[in-house]
């Protein structure tokens, strides 16, 4: 079988439980103004609509990838890549958020995990035979919540960044290369950050930050980075309470913008970058219910990024089609059978299209969604166990093939998901 596949963003597969074996279901959705079908005859569903950093650039000129084999021992196959079952590997409890990247730049991916009952930071470093070393402590301050990486002072090495929404600041880790991190530095923003996304808003070829509140409603800090660090250089108008936040040029200017995803407002709100660090609120669209997590990649393979958000109460992934000028129109609506924890996105099957993996929290079940030439294919549900939260993917044991990496509070774990050979 051939193994290979690239990531963009945040993700999360799925697995088999041992010895289970599923019925295949699969339901194919065409993009766009078209009526989307599910084969029953009644049509699909319909639907308007959050790293490690959540930016896509869709080229457009994705290509289909090979039929799908047939010979998975598990049942389940996306494309040519079997995911395997599940491993559980404990880290403490509360372990909800984490990200997936080479920390130590030995060439093999690491972990690094929210650990919000000891208000810490694990990190798990990377063997390359999808087996992690012992986890290191780094603490962060009280109550983390979402985590990031990137490279804030363009020292060619890795740094982590973790909103502290019991602490009310945003935390760095300066990488020091081999793993190897600075004591935290924090920098004070408003009330219970949550949402968190790192790019580079001001051009300047290093990682800024922006977060987003919930008690502090209605605020976004834009964080841009110097010599020092992080520091808060503005703060934006959001209509409610942020969950998600992400960031790509959706009007096509070559500059960055943010998207908020809003608590009990059931929407996102587009900032507009002017590329030196400053932002203009633009247009408000409607979603589902609690939205927990925004993706941007290029849905329908027509060059413009697009957004995919993932709802808790209505149970589903809203899809918003980029006009490429800043705007958007409702695309399609997937159901996932449960309540969302955290998607991600990634070319599970080397067909140069991103495919969709949804974390089902309460159920402990993870749900993926195939893209190939502008089509969604919905898979079935797999059991995983525990309660999911964020997800991330990256080739942990180096065959070429992306792997999965979920975050269980309740168990005070990581689900791994190698991708079976």
């Amino acid at each position: 079988m051939v193994r290979r596949g690239g990531v963009i963003g945040l993700g999360l597969l799925a697995a088999c439980s041992a010895g289970a074996e599923p019925p295949i279901t699969t339901a194919a959705y065409t993009i766009g103004g078209q009526d989307e079908s599910d084969g029953s005859g009644s049509g699909g569903a319909t639907g308007s609509d959050g790293s490690g950093t959540a930016v896509a650039d869709g080229t457009g000129d994705e290509t289909t990838g090979p039929p799908p084999e047939v010979g998975c021992s598990n049942g389940f196959v996306v494309g040519d890549l079997c995911p395997g079952a599940a491993v559980t590997i404990p880290v403490g409890m509360g372990a909800s958020w984490l990200v997936a990247t080479d920390l130590s730049q030995d060439g093999n991916p690491d972990l690094a995990v929210v650990v919000g009952d000891s208000n810490s930071v694990y990190v798990m470093p990377g063997a390359g035979d999808g087996t992690f070393g012992p986890a290191s402590p780094h603490s962060v301050g009280v109550g983390p919540a979402r985590i990031r990486a990137g490279d804030v002072d363009a020292d060619g090495i890795p740094d982590l960044v973790v909103s502290g929404y019991g602490s009310s600041t945003v935390a760095m880790l300066r990488g020091q290369g081999a793993g190897s991190f600075a004591p935290v530095s924090s920098t004070g923003v408003a009330e219970s950050p949550y949402g968190l996304i790192l790019a580079d808003f001001d051009g300047d070829g290093d990682m800024d930050c922006a977060t987003g509140h919930e008690l502090a409603a209605g605020t976004v800090s834009v964080l841009l980075s110097g010599p020092a660090g992080l520091g808060v250089t503005s703060t934006l108008v959001a209509p409610n309470e942020v969950l998600g936040m992400a960031a790509g040029d959706f009007n096509g200017d070559g500059r960055i913008d943010l998207v908020s995803a809003h608590e009990y407002d059931d929407d996102v709100q587009v900032h507009t970058g002017n590329g030196s660090g400053g932002f203009t609120s633009a247009g408000r669209y409607a979603i589902g219910e609690h939205p927990v997590d925004v993706l941007v990649l290029d849905v329908n393979g027509d060059g413009r990024l697009d957004l995919a958000v993932a709802h808790r109460f209505t149970e589903d992934l809203r899809v918003l089609l980029g006009d490429g000028a800043g705007g958007f129109t409702p695309g399609l609506t997937l159901t996932a059978a449960g309540p969302l924890g955290g998607a991600a996105a990634g070319d599970l099957d080397g067909d140069g299209d991103l495919d969709i993996v949804l974390a089902v929290r309460d159920l402990g079940s993870v749900h993926v969604i195939e893209a190939s030439g502008g089509t969604l294919t919905q898979h079935s549900t797999l059991p995983v166990g525990g309660d999911l939260r964020g997800v991330d993917l990256a080739d942990f044991d180096g065959d070429g093939a992306l792997d999965i990496a979920i975050a269980a509070p309740a168990e005070g774990a990581v689900k791994l998901l190698i991708s079976d050979p």
